[in-house]
């Protein structure tokens, strides 16, 4: 049987899907938080020979510093002997891929407008904009104006207000896209963001997705896709180590099994 180390944050919601019986008969499955001290990664690394390794911990732990993520992932990869890594985390660039700046370099031809906040920041009158943090924070520490903002103002972006009729999230596992998508409530001043249903992925949205799914290098995301009241569809942001329960709760599809089902065949 082959096996797989998964490196995770303690807010990985998700994790309990990686443990059902149908995946504890196709592969075994250990467990490494990133925060702990190099020395402990490296002895799970090497305890058993891993034909996997998968970091989903998406780095949003405000306690660990980006200088100690990098030494702590430049320590798995040294380390990964003949590993296959998931998503290319080999490739160092890869590793704060949940920057929303970042995001907006590579996809601004399907994001809403979006800049960095800064002191000298002056913005357009008549000109809505939501602000949020560079680095996802699962929907947590959103703000509607610039006053509003709970954290550092140069750790976020401003983003262009939509008009949104509604909200979807949509999984891409391996290169394929889920055909069922998750129908989401979109963030107001008072009310979370949640999975309310789900549909089956319809033509022009299958086909807006191909229009920059090439430029997705990973093996498992999720896209938080607006559609305005015009029918047009935005990026809002891709999350390479997204979280799924809700997906599942809604739907029955377990992510996690698909993605090892494919998984096994590298």
């Amino acid at each position: 049987m082959k096996n797989l180390l998964i490196f995770l944050t303690v807010n990985d919601f998700s994790m309990p899907l990686f443990l059902t019986e149908n995946i504890k008969n196709d592969i075994h499955i250990d467990f490494c938080l990133l925060s702990e001290k190099n020395e402990n990664i490296v002895r799970k690394i090497n305890s058993k020979k891993f034909n996997y390794i998968y970091i989903r911990d998406p780095f949003t732990d405000e306690r660990i510093t980006h200088k100690e993520v990098i030494l702590k992932v430049e320590t798995i990869i040294k380390n990964k002997n003949n590993s296959y890594m998931v998503d290319g985390i080999d490739k160092m660039e890869y590793i704060f891929f949940e920057d929303k700046w970042s995001q907006y370099l590579l996809f601004s031809d399907v994001m809403p407008k979006t800049g960095l906040v800064n002191k000298n920041l002056s913005l357009k009158k008549g000109e809505n904009y939501i602000f949020k943090k560079r680095i996802s924070s699962r929907g947590r520490g959103i703000s509607f104006s610039l006053d509003g903002i709970q954290c550092k103002k140069s750790s976020c972006i401003y983003q262009k207000r939509l008009d949104i009729k509604k909200e979807y999230r949509v999984f891409i596992l391996f290169g394929k896209i889920v055909e069922i998508v998750a129908v989401k409530s979109s963030k107001t001043e008072n009310t979370k963001i949640k999975v309310v249903g789900k549909k089956k992925i319809s033509k022009k949205l299958c086909n807006f997705i191909g229009t920059f799914s090439d430029r997705i290098k990973f093996d498992f995301v999720g896209i938080d896709i607006a559609e305005d009241g015009k029918g047009c569809f935005y990026v809002l942001e891709i999350n390479r180590s997204c979280l799924f329960n809700a997906f599942y709760n809604q739907t029955g599809v377990n992510l996690a099994e698909s993605f090892v089902r494919e998984l096994l065949k590298k």
